[in-house]
């Protein structure tokens, strides 16, 4: 009886056999852990990213998981040969906190004497980070620019794409002989550590014979941040017609100090600002959990092997 029984249940099992890749490098994966679901029978790939496993159920289920990959469940098809391939997981590092900062600007050409206020809060929900920055620059004079913006950030997140968006401001009285105002909407879109910023804005500029021209345009440009030397570079231009604006800032941050150069050009104006200020973290009721350091930054939301800013 016995012995009829063994072919009967070696009849009932379903070999299955099949390679697992890496589908970013197509390299075969070693040690990648095979499981069927809902049981204890597993196995593993060998150094070629090889497999075979046994299952009884000809609907059976295999999870596939390995260390710095998303994980991938696989239903048995009447192929008993499969090719499966895993996706690498990420990691999204978020050095934001809760912050307020105080910066003096000085315009080398126009402007000598500014202040700037940042502020910066962690929003609610999906919206993480809430950054807002407004700056006043004078001659205590005729000379006058003003610069706002507001904007909400890591939007959208996935591990391939996430997005922020600004509203800015920006207000220039120079000699009397030129004066603007505009209005700005803009979004950096970071495509893992590649980061375009496209916007649209609108101007209302009086130039000295006191004619008055209001334009629609588009802003292009990037930004690089690099978190281990605490540098950022911003580069974009907007464009109304024949009014033309230009945007360079870079800004190193030394133990909480925050030192800026910047150049501003739109048509024949030319301002070169440096500045330095100090950032002081504030403690704020999160409203959602999230790994944080002990000066309160928000550092990963998902866990994962590979890292991008």
């Amino acid at each position: 009886m016995c012995i009829l029984f063994v072919p009967m249940l070696s009849l009932g099992q379903i070999i299955i056999k099949g390679k697992v890749y890496s589908k970013e490098d197509k390299l075969e994966l070693h040690g990648v852990s095979i499981l069927e679901k809902g049981t204890l029978n597993g196995t593993i790939t060998n150094d070629k990213g090889e497999f075979k496993i046994s299952v009884s159920d000809s609907n059976a289920i295999l999870l596939f998981s390995f260390v710095g990959f998303r994980s991938k469940e696989v239903k048995q098809k009447k192929d008993s040969e499969v090719i499966i391939k895993l996706s690498p997981d990420c990691n999204i590092d978020w050095f934001d906190a809760p912050i307020l900062g105080l910066s003096f600007l000085s315009g080398i050409v126009n402007t000598p004497i500014g202040v700037q206020i940042d502020y910066s809060r962690f929003g609610f929900s999906k919206i993480p980070v809430v950054k807002t920055s407004f700056s006043y620059q004078s001659n205590f004079k005729e000379n006058k620019l003003i610069n706002g913006s507001v904007g909400l950030y890591h939007l959208f997140q996935t591990c391939e794409f996430s997005s922020d968006i600004l509203l800015n401001y920006k207000m220039l009285n120079c000699n009397m002989k030129l004066k603007f105002s505009e209005y700005r909407l803009e979004s950096n879109l970071n495509f893992k550590k590649k980061n375009i910023l496209i916007g649209l804005g609108s101007i209302n500029y009086i130039k000295n014979d006191l004619k008055e021209i209001n334009k629609v345009g588009p802003t292009i440009g990037f930004k690089k941040w690099n978190y281990p030397s605490k540098l950022e570079f911003i580069a974009k231009a907007s464009f109304y017609w024949n009014i033309n604006q230009f945007e360079f800032q870079i800004t190193k941050s030394i133990k909480k100090t925050n030192l800026s150069l910047k150049f501003y050009k739109i048509n024949t104006y030319n301002e070169v600002m440096i500045g330095i200020g100090k950032e002081l973290y504030y403690k704020q009721k999160r409203l959602f959990k999230n790994k944080k350091s002990k000066n309160g930054i928000l550092i990963c939301l998902l866990k994962s092997s590979k890292s991008f800013y």
